[in-house]
């Protein structure tokens, strides 16, 4: 049951980051202007497993990209937040 709630609560939060990077996107703002969100995300190493196990496939080639982009940053920097510190408001 916890993980279908925690791969609930990713994919929301994920599918958000892409539309609001499309809405970006549409008028004429880059990614990057969503960067801090994602990589607060990829900064929890149980948001990363998902990610490669699933999250990765529940957006578009673009926004894969991007956020494999952080992905790889986040675990060369090593900078881990505990769950409560990634999705606190």
């Amino acid at each position: 049951a916890e993980k279908v709630r925690f791969h609930y609560l990713c994919t929301t939060r994920l599918q958000a980051a892409q539309t609001s990077a499309d809405l970006m996107s549409e008028q004429g703002v880059q990614l990057e202007s969503i960067h801090e969100w994602v990589e607060r995300m990829m900064r929890n190493e149980g948001f990363r497993i998902w990610w490669l196990e699933r999250g990765q496939f529940v957006v578009n080639a673009d926004f894969r990209a991007f956020g494999e982009k952080l992905r790889t940053e986040v675990e060369q920097q090593g900078e881990e937040l505990s769950f409560a510190e990634t999705y606190k408001s």
